[in-house]
């Protein structure tokens, strides 16, 4: 019995000394990269965590700052949860970072920050959404008015029949962006088609029971258009619900996986995006640039890529070959 508590006791020991030998490794594995000598330190604003493409502007400027030996902190409203964008950026400013990515999304509060970036002269690179201030150094992204105009040119592909268009806006339709701009100017081009409506659904929550109060309303609508991230899915889903595939054409703006599915199905007909990854390289390099050449572009246009059941099966045979 004296042999098996023994036994049990040394086990016990060597268990703890592992345990223990482990927590200075990751301690002087965390302390080694904490006290690396970096060239430069860039901030990220995240405007959502649990988003694709978001995910993938992370991954492009992480490798790209990783290759040059840059460190980077990424700021995350969704995680934070009670500080917004704005203050977010007020966190970033207030540090000594030698640049900061963020949404040029409502850039107009953040107005007072961005002055007080210009004067600590940290370079400021915004990135999806140009907004609308004159204090950033650089916009990279889709070029939002052109997606848009794309969009109806896409939709006025479909027959000649009337096309009453919804719009189902990620931002506000009280707060008109270059990208609905970008469908009025077009749409005002086609007298085939209709801008019915633009209104904003929360995709979170009675996302179909609306859409199925819009439809009920406005029963002439056979477009619809979802400017977010996950609105073409959601769309899709809701009219398989509503039996009404093949009576709705549907756009998207992502290229996920399921969206990629439902285009093949025929539910949704098209979608627009831009290479998040590449966003995000591009991102780091300005910051480079400015850095070191104080040179940059005002703009930097991420081509925008559309998918349809035309050239489908040609970008998937081309991703397969990468």
């Amino acid at each position: 019995m004296k042999n098996n508590n023994y036994i049990g006791i040394v086990i016990g020991f060597i268990v703890i000394a592992f345990f223990i030998f482990n927590s200075f490794q990751i301690i002087n594995r965390d302390y080694n990269d904490y006290t690396k000598d970096y060239s430069k330190s860039y901030i990220l604003i995240k405007r959502e965590s649990d988003n694709y493409l978001w995910n993938n502007i992370e991954k492009g400027i992480a490798d790209n700052c990783e290759i040059n030996n840059i460190a980077v902190q990424i700021l995350n409203s969704d995680n934070t949860g009670l500080l917004s964008q704005k203050e977010l950026f007020e966190m970033a400013v207030t540090g000594n970072s030698n640049g900061i990515i963020v949404s040029g999304y409502n850039s107009n509060e953040m107005e007072d920050q961005l002055r007080k970036a210009k004067d600590k002269e940290i370079p400021i690179v915004f990135i999806n959404d140009d907004g609308t201030s004159e204090l950033r150094d650089t916009y990279i992204g889709p070029n939002n008015y052109q997606i848009g105009q794309k969009s109806i040119q896409e939709i006025s592909k479909k027959s000649n029949e009337i096309k009453n268009i919804l719009v189902i806006d990620e931002y506000n339709s009280e707060n008109r962006n270059l990208l609905i701009d970008g469908m009025i100017s077009e749409i005002n081009n086609n007298e085939n088609i209709n801008l019915t409506g633009i209104v904003s659904i929360n995709t979170r929550f009675n996302f179909e029971n609306n859409l199925r109060k819009e439809l009920k309303l406005h029963p002439e609508i056979n477009v619809i258009i979802g400017t977010g991230i996950y609105d073409g899915i959601n769309i899709a889903k809701a009219i398989v619900n509503m039996n009404k595939v093949g009576e709705v054409y549907i756009i998207a703006y992502d290229n996920s996986e399921i969206t990629i599915e439902y285009i093949q199905k025929g539910i949704i007909a098209a979608t627009l995006f831009t290479d998040g990854y590449l966003v995000g390289e591009e991102a780091v390099n300005t910051l480079n640039s400015i850095n070191e050449d104080k040179i940059s572009l005002d703009v930097f246009y991420v081509p925008t890529t559309i998918l349809n059941k035309y050239n489908l099966k040609a970008y998937l045979d081309g991703d397969s070959n990468e």
